[in-house]
């Protein structure tokens, strides 16, 4: 009697799924001290994950997949209830008879054992799961001739019975399908709903038994907003009955988070207590950014987690590239969200080497700055393009910065006087890169560049607050040889806003500019006849000219210019800038025919206070460009056939108060500022 007692617990526990809670904090819910984000067993968690599939619980090699995903440092999953039969080891929850049709009033043991340990999985791992409860491409097109909810499928219902038809051609987003129109608030559709509530309270059977489980109701629908509210209120009451609490959304289709159907959840915290905001990932850059931020200032009176459990964008899908993928991923944990997941290839980036990168560079971010902490904070920069960069910063102590491709930009540390570290963390691989100290309340250089180097200077940007500064110069002609009627050459010059790089190490190298644009604005004046320089009497160059096809042409980029008044006719054939040397020609006349030319150069160079160029990028660096042209006139007097102009722009790197610049590259994207006391 005894070893059959033995026996018997140990199979009461082998299929235990999830350890009771000992109390209601160790459950998933908002965290108390900031309910933007989500606590788990107490403590506040950020949530981060990227997964091979969306229907994880199907997956024949889902243990060892869990644990690539926790090694990772994911801790979050999205699990959608769909059965359709993509890859050919999916299952339907329906027991099928002999006969090959399907009982609705029997289960197939082999679904909900799937389902039932991956939430035992993923307890172990403190994973949590998201559930989509109903997924609407399981019934249309080509999923619903098989599916078992199809009357032609079961031996439950018929066509009449149902109101369903055979076929469901169009995309889901039609919203056609009568399956989702069953509720009371609907059409109460009594045949089907019994149906559903049985397929709904199985899942609850098992999941109501774990603390890490959130539920979403459906993946991306068009419905109708009674159908998402009956279904949330469903499982609310469920929950209570069987006395626990769980939180609950629905994901919208809208790729516009400011549409109407994204108020449904939004305004509505007594229902859905979190938001998914999945579908923002259809967007990209700026608008990306500032379609999340708009959501957090909707829901600021009444703050919630706000997820996003699919994250779009890999080379070969529909839905960007790589880069638009990790760009995605990225600025919604620099902006706040709660949650985010790299949704399955090839729509997202899944668990791949550079999804992987990511989660352990955002584990090492963390391990910094807690997200809980610090707020997005764009405001502080300057000199910001657009997309270029995102601050998200607890003002004076800590600042999490994000560059999505290098540059550089200004960081507002005006009330922030002390001693700051830096950490660059390289989101390509993952991995910890150089380490600087930098002092507040003034300027500093903190370089983007891969490598130990400290103020080796990759590229350097131009941005329109650093970019306003004119100069103007005349030159008075009074030559004998030259153009009787020419009195004067006025330039009038601003530059333009740019890209210039890579810097250090060019000059000694065969290496070119890259990144070389950036024009050089204003207008040449040639003056006729007098000094008034004014119409008619005047010629207009513009340095900068727009091209037919919508491009820009001028000095500092490339490009002819053309420029006529009268008889006189003068054009400038310009190129880039350069580090190196630029050369153009002079060419003399002398009247008599016989010409000659004389090459006319300027050097361009990078170098530090101590004339080392991986230093450049140093309190007292200097770093010089130059922009050859070549004019050329009409005029047959004197040196007028060809005259060299060569542009300079000199940049010197200076202590400036209250201004941090921080400059970045492609591979370094990730800068941690903080006090010297940070926590290591």
């Amino acid at each position: 009697m005894k070893r059959i007692l033995l026996v018997w617990l140990f199979l009461a526990v082998a299929r235990t799924i999830c350890l009771a809670a000992a109390d209601d904090t160790s459950r998933i819910q908002p965290w108390s001290k900031n309910v933007r984000y989500w606590q788990y067993k107490g403590q506040p968690v950020l949530l981060l994950g990227g997964s091979k599939d969306d229907n994880l619980f199907q997956i024949p090699d889902l243990k060892e997949h869990l644990d690539e995903i926790h090694k990772a440092g994911g801790n979050y999953i999205r699990n959608t209830m769909s059965d359709r039969k993509d890859k050919g080891f999916e299952v339907y929850a329906f027991k099928q008879q002999g006969d090959g049709k399907y009982d609705l009033e029997q289960w197939n043991d082999e679904y909900w054992l799937r389902f039932e340990n991956m939430l035992r999985w993923t307890g172990e791992r403190d994973i949590i799961v998201q559930i989509e409860v109903w997924d609407r491409f399981d019934h249309s097109r080509e999923n619903w001739e098989l599916h078992p909810y199809n009357p032609k499928n079961n031996v439950n219902y018929t066509y009449e019975q149902s109101g369903f038809v055979e076929h469901y051609p169009d995309h889901p987003g039609a919203n056609k399908q009568p399956f989702f129109f069953s509720t009371p608030g609907q059409r109460n559709n009594t045949t089907v709903l019994k149906y559903q509530q049985r397929f709904v309270d199985k899942m609850l059977s098992y999941s109501l038994r774990c603390d890490h489980v959130l539920y979403c109701i459906d993946n991306e629908t068009s419905g109708e907003e009674a159908w998402g509210a009956y279904w949330a209120d469903y499982v609310h009451r469920r929950a209570a009955e069987a006395g626990k609490k769980v939180c609950v959304t629905e994901m919208w289709d809208a790729w516009d988070l400011k549409a109407d159907e994204h108020k449904r959840t939004l305004d509505h915290p007594e229902r859905y207590e979190f938001a998914d905001v999945s579908q923002n990932n259809q967007k990209k850059g700026q608008e990306h950014w500032d379609n999340f931020q708009w959501v957090r200032a909707r829901v600021a009176k009444q703050q919630r987690p706000l997820n996003t459990v699919k994250t779009y964008g890999a080379d070969g899908g529909r839905f960007g590239n790589n880069r638009d993928g990790l760009e995605r991923w990225w600025r919604h944990i620099i902006g706040g969200a709660a949650a985010a997941r790299f949704h399955r290839p090839d729509s997202g980036l899944g668990l791949s080497q550079a999804a992987a990168a990511s989660l352990k560079a955002a584990r090492k971010l963390e391990s910094l700055i807690k997200p809980w902490e610090v707020e997005p904070a764009n405001h502080l920069l300057s000199g910001r393009e657009e997309n270029e960069a995102y601050l998200a910063a607890r003002p004076g102590w800590t600042y999490a910065l994000y560059f999505t491709d290098g540059g550089a930009v200004g960081l507002d540390l005006r009330d922030a006087p002390g001693q700051f570290q830096v950490r660059w963390i390289d989101i390509g691989t993952g991995e910890w890169a150089k380490r600087e100290t930098i002092d507040g309340g003034g300027v500093a250089t903190v370089n983007g560049s891969a490598g130990p180097i400290p103020a080796h200077l990759g590229n350097i940007r131009l941005a329109a607050s650093r970019g306003q500064v004119t100069g103007t110069g005349t030159a008075f002609v009074t030559d004998p040889e030259t153009y009787a009627g020419i009195n004067a050459v006025i330039i009038e010059a601003q530059p333009g806003t740019g890209t210039i790089g890579p810097i250090s190490g060019a000059v000694a190298s065969t290496m070119a500019l890259t990144m070389n644009v950036m024009p050089l604005g204003g207008l040449a004046r040639v003056c006729l006849i007098d000094l008034s320089c004014t119409a008619p009497n005047v010629l207009l160059i513009p340095l900068t000219q727009p091209t037919t096809m919508g491009g820009t042409i001028g000095i500092g980029i490339g490009g002819h210019l053309d420029g006529a008044a009268g008889a006189l006719r003068i054009s400038i054939e310009a190129a880039p800038w350069t580090v190196k040397t630029a050369t153009a020609i002079d060419q003399t006349d002398d009247n008599t025919g016989a010409a000659a030319f004389h090459n006319v150069t300027r050097m361009g160079f990078a170098h530090g206070p101590a004339s080392g160029t991986t230093s450049t990028a140093a309190v007292s660096g200097v770093l010089q460009i130059v922009s050859p042209s070549q004019v050329r006139t009409n005029l047959t007097q004197g040196s007028n056939v060809k005259v060299a102009a060569i542009s300079e722009l000199l940049i010197h790197f200076i202590p400036e108060p209250g201004l941090l610049l921080l400059l970045g590259s492609g591979v370094v994207g990730l800068a941690v500022l903080g006090r010297s006391r940070m926590r290591r």
